[in-house]
């Protein structure tokens, strides 16, 4: 990526650099509008700083003024700031304009344009009118326009409360993207009506209607309805507002008619699941629920909210402790205790110069992983690029089938809402904490003459209730040198 400062109109541009003479590809811009000057950066590193992210950016940090970088950059970014005094009673508007086109010159004559009070208001004006027409031509009200934009985000991130009980997807488990290939879905997110009565007619009308108010968003949803033998699959089709075809699939057919392994992928593929009383109304409130029943199959919810015990503060006294971690008393470990949203970097470098490999420690929101020996390279290096925070080639993860809740029993990439102890030994690393009634333990090491890293987890029941409890242990790893 190539960017670039228009300092004269204020704006930051970028393209992607040519591949061949007679490739043109788009721009972009963005502008913040407001008093004070205008400070930019265009590198997303700098920006977040190292090991960090979008929750605590370096940027944000100090009163360093933003490094002003432009040209090829790997990770771009636009970062844009104005430093504004507000009085008491006083109001500051800041309006924040991005815009794309085919080339530089249109994208800065659009965003320069656009950056006129006048233009300004014209535009958020026309922007409400249009919603405005949009809410009569398809009868909504300003109520219903709303649920329906709340339901697109939960659709396109796959909310687990809108979609199908575990059960179902455990038995869709085995199935194959093919099956529903074969309707002509899974191009798109799927929204899925099971209409067994007369009274899921109207839900199968909310969700037509929705989905052609995100179509005229440019948001492409798929359908499938699902009928009962008490339904004509005839009468959906007349449910669709309005005359213009909406793009995407619209799949109507007698449950009955389906092969049962099929139906079953439908639902477990479906990003929202409807019908059989569950209208538009109860998609919305189950938004909010704070009790989630979820997938197994498919982690969707992090636990974080849901924590019932941590593992307090030890009362360990830790020698020369600075306030980040201290040596214990025999001082054979360092110990560091973070609780999760903290900045403890639990990163303890340790190198055996006859072992082949080694394990790098990185900041304790991650965790460790294997890397090949290479020469000339410090034992302190990272392979990660510094701004990925939660980009890292081996993880573990901890979830509850009972539930669908998930965590991770080290301090990343998805922590629990719990106080992590890191205990960093001679050629080992200890990982502990309490969350969901259970005290989970992690130890990882290298043996000295093998190029392998073991890591043993220990989950211990610390509240029996006498009910059999399924916890699943997933540990995805990506290769060295897979791409990122």
């Amino acid at each position: 990526m190539e960017t670039e400062i228009d300092g004269a109109a204020g704006v930051l541009l970028a393209r992607r650099r040519p591949r061949s003479h007679d490739e043109t590809p788009p721009w972009m811009g963005a502008a913040l509008l407001g008093p004070g000057a205008m400070q930019h950066d265009s590198d997303r590193a700098r920006v977040l700083g190292r090991n960090r992210g979008l929750d605590r950016p370096q940027a944000l940090t100090g009163s360093a003024t933003l490094a002003g970088a432009v040209g090829s950059v790997i990770d771009p970014v636009f970062a844009l700031r104005r430093i504004a005094v507000v009085q008491p009673g006083e109001r500051v508007t800041v309006d924040v304009l991005l815009g794309a086109g085919r080339d530089r010159a249109a994208v800065l004559a659009a965003v320069v344009s656009a950056s006129q009070a006048a233009a300004l208001a014209s535009a958020f004006d026309g922007a409400a009118k249009r919603e405005q027409e949009l809410a009569a031509a398809l009868g909504l009200d300003a109520t219903t326009a709303a649920a329906y934009q709340e339901l697109a985000g939960a659709v396109l991130y796959r909310h687990p409360a809108l979609r199908a009980d575990g059960a179902t997807v455990a038995r869709a488990a085995h199935g194959a993207p093919a099956q529903i290939w074969q309707y002509a879905l899974g191009g798109a997110p799927v929204v899925l009506v099971q209409a067994s009565s007369e009274a899921d007619l109207a839900v199968v009308s909310e969700l037509l209607a929705a989905r052609a108010y995100w179509a005229s968003k440019a948001l492409r949803i798929d359908a499938a309805v699902l009928c009962g033998d008490a339904i004509d699959p005839a009468k959906v089709a007349a449910l669709a507002p309005g005359k213009t075809p909406v793009a995407g699939t619209l799949f109507v057919r007698r449950q009955s008619e389906l092969p049962a392994a099929d139906v079953d992928v439908l639902l477990a593929s479906a990003a929202l699941v409807a019908g059989n009383g569950r209208g538009v109304r109860q998609l919305v409130a189950a938004l909010g629920s704070t009790s989630v029943s979820s997938p197994t199959s498919v982690p969707a919810t992090r636990a974080a909210k849901h924590q019932d015990a941590t593992v307090a503060a030890a009362s360990e006294t830790l020698r020369f402790d600075n306030g980040v971690g201290g040596f214990s008393a025999d001082g054979s470990e360092y110990v560091m205790r973070r609780r999760q949203g903290s900045d403890v970097a639990a990163r303890l470098g340790q190198r055996d110069r006859d072992a082949r490999v080694r394990l790098l420690r990185q900041r304790e929101r991650r965790h460790a992983h294997l890397e090949p020996q290479q020469p000339r390279e410090s034992s302190h290096a990272l392979v990660q690029r510094p701004d990925r925070a939660t980009r890292t080639p081996e993880a573990l993860y901890i979830r509850d089938e009972a539930s669908g809740a998930f965590w991770s029993p080290q301090p990343g990439p998805a922590p629990a809402e719990a106080t992590y102890e890191v205990r960093h030994g001679f050629g080992y690393s200890t990982w502990r904490h309490r969350s969901n009634g259970l005290a989970q333990e992690v130890t990882t090491f290298v043996p000295r003459q093998d190029g392998l890293r073991i890591a043993r987890i220990r989950l211990t029941e610390r509240e029996p209730n006498g009910a059999t409890r399924l916890a699943v242990l997933v540990s995805p790893t990506r290769p060295r040198g897979a791409r990122q």
